[in-house]
């Protein structure tokens, strides 16, 4: 009869049996069919570059947010101010595919206001011609304390008529609530967005209606400059909604996400879609459809992340649940295509749910925050996973490292959307948080940029952006270059 095994002998029983599974979970990862290193298909995406920053933006650096033009132009917020008041911030501008690790413009705030938030939202139109700067922190006309962080916008215009390009300042647009009531903290510049022609302009915390209930704002341009078109209310008024957190517009289409909206449950997050009339008696923009997720969960943040490109539209989710446990919210992103014909129809397509990940099979399932950020571009899919596991490099214990972060890329292919890279840094780090932010360029050869939240140990100064190239050119993948805009 076999003795039972004393205290120590279990001991060393539970250590070798917990030593072969997570041999066995790393050897799945290498091998596996959906492993990360199966996933990084070898020649299809290459990591690039790392932007680091450069001295003109020290003390705060950059990587809060990140935009692209389809052209290949990258613009790139300033640092995170943890102790608002160190610094005014400052917007970079960068062309990865030349290979430059420079920036080609630096922006810095145009009065070096240091408790503005100047650069913490980017967003450059399509051609690259025109850039918006947020600066939600800084205070309005009226000065404290009806106008303290009510919030502003800076309009940038790319001046190709001299003898070298520059960015010139052509307007400073001020939240038209500037000084009434529930407009102090109202953050007006939190979230942008433009198409060229519109500037979409989020302020999450206005307590117009109810506290933090949210509006969004819009400028169109005009003969006489930029004029105030529009202003979106909280559809429901709801405290804490945070309307506005989340913004895209492409064309007669502006979509809004606010993760922290109830519904069936509380804080599950929804997005409305406006839409433009060019009908002479109903001209303008009317709120046209409801998104809601087709599985909500509690603090789901279903919104947080929202993209649109010509008749498809991405919403984010990076807290649902993918499974019945706690320990499953490992984030989704769900699709809709709008019927430009008949816009007051927006017609679910289908859920994804992120691959499998590093921690799978290995330390259990942990929450990866798939759906933190978006960029959609044709057939291309970035997806911002900032909590997701990463693996040691080559050459060291392979050791899993929690929260590192990574870009997930999805490809369509005739109907259906397929996880065909696993992008993550070849220095990867726990608890940086990459992909917080993401961009994409589909112009020749299509690159994809990767926000770093938190990086203690970058030698330059505080964020980093990687840049990863596709091996194949924008006409190979499945007809990208048709749908560039």
């Amino acid at each position: 009869m076999a003795k039972k095994p004393g205290a120590m002998e279990r001991e060393i029983l539970v250590r070798r049996a917990t030593a072969v599974l997570w041999g066995v979970g790393f050897l799945l990862l290498m091998i596996g069919g959906r492993g990360v290193l199966a996933a990084t298909r070898a020649g299809a995406w290459e990591h690039h570059m790392d932007l680091v920053a450069p001295a003109e933006t020290l003390p705060l650096g950059l990587g809060s947010c990140v935009s692209a033009s389809a052209d290949g132009l990258l613009a790139i917020g300033s640092g995170r101010d943890r102790d608002i008041g160190v610094d005014a911030g400052t917007v970079t501008l960068w062309q990865p595919a030349s290979g430059g690790g420079s920036p080609i413009a630096v922006i810095p705030h145009p009065k070096g206001s240091t408790s503005s938030g100047f650069g913490l939202s980017v967003a450059l139109d399509p051609r690259g011609s025109l850039l918006c700067i947020g600066a939600p922190h800084e205070t309005g006309g009226l000065g404290w304390p009806d106008g303290f962080q009510v919030g502003r916008v800076y309009i940038y215009a790319l001046d190709r008529g001299g003898p070298r390009l520059e960015w010139r300042l052509t307007t400073v647009l001020d939240s038209p609530t500037d000084g009434a009531r529930g407009s102090a903290g109202g953050h007006f510049g939190a979230s942008v967005a433009t198409d060229g022609v519109h500037v979409v302009v989020g302020s999450p915390d206005d307590s117009g209606q109810a506290f933090a209930s949210g509006r969004c704002d819009v400028f169109v341009q005009g003969d006489g400059g930029w004029k105030h078109a529009a202003h979106f209310p909280s559809p429901t008024g709801e405290m804490t909604g945070r309307f506005g957190q989340a913004l895209a517009i492409d064309g007669e289409v502006i979509a809004v996400g606010w993760s922290q909206a109830d519904g069936s449950f509380p804080n599950q997050g929804r997005a409305d879609l406006f839409f433009l009339s060019r009908q002479p008696k109903h001209e303008g923009w009317y709120h046209g459809a409801v998104l809601h997720s087709p599985t909500p969960t509690h603090a789901g943040m279903f919104g947080a992340s929202i993209t649109v490109d010509g008749e498809l539209i991405a919403v984010g989710a990076p807290r649902e649940w993918t499974g019945r446990e706690m320990a499953q919210r490992t984030g989704q992103i769900h699709l809709w295509r709008v019927n430009r014909a008949d816009a007051l129809r927006a017609r679910f397509v289908e859920s994804i749910a992120p691959p499998q990940s590093v921690c799978d099979g290995v330390g259990g399932v942990r929450p990866e925050a798939f759906g933190m950020s978006l960029a959609l571009r044709g057939p291309l899919l970035a997806v911002g996973a900032t909590e997701a596991c990463g693996l040691a490099p080559a050459g060291r214990e392979s050791v899993v490292l929690e929260g590192s972060g990574c870009v997930h890329v999805m490809e369509r292919s005739g109907g259906s959307w397929t996880a065909t890279a696993r992008l993550q840094s070849p220095r990867p780090m726990a608890e940086v948080h990459d992909g917080w932010s993401v961009a994409m360029s589909a112009e020749g050869q299509p690159w994809i940029a990767a926000a770093r939240l938190g990086d203690l140990e970058a030698p330059a100064g505080p964020g980093r952006v990687m840049v990863f190239t596709a091996a194949r050119a924008a006409e190979d993948l499945n007809g990208l270059s048709a749908f560039s805009r």
